[in-house]
């Protein structure tokens, strides 16, 4: 598996993990349940993860930089716009 198919893997099993949170909930959702929703084996989310924590933290990470990144790109494209006075 080269890097790009392992990057997109690594997606797929996320947004799965993601979809049963919303679903289940954390407590609930497990590990097998997320190899299954991804089709993957529980041996792979073992072996890239070391737990479900782990699996949840790199969400985190993922989205957070995915968040940060949009709202940095937001701030510089309204640097460019006369800013509205301050009410206070």
């Amino acid at each position: 598996m080269n890097q790009d198919e392992r990057d997109e893997r690594h997606v797929q099993i996320q947004a799965a993990a993601f979809a049963l949170l919303k679903e289940q909930g954390y407590r609930k959702t497990s590990m097998l349940a997320i190899a299954k929703r991804a089709q993957a084996s529980n041996q792979t989310l073992y072996a890239w993860y070391s737990n479900k924590q782990a699996l949840f933290r790199g969400i985190i990470e993922s989205f957070g930089g995915a968040a940060r990144e949009q709202l940095l790109a937001a701030l510089h494209e309204d640097q460019d716009k006369p800013q509205p006075a301050a009410v206070w």
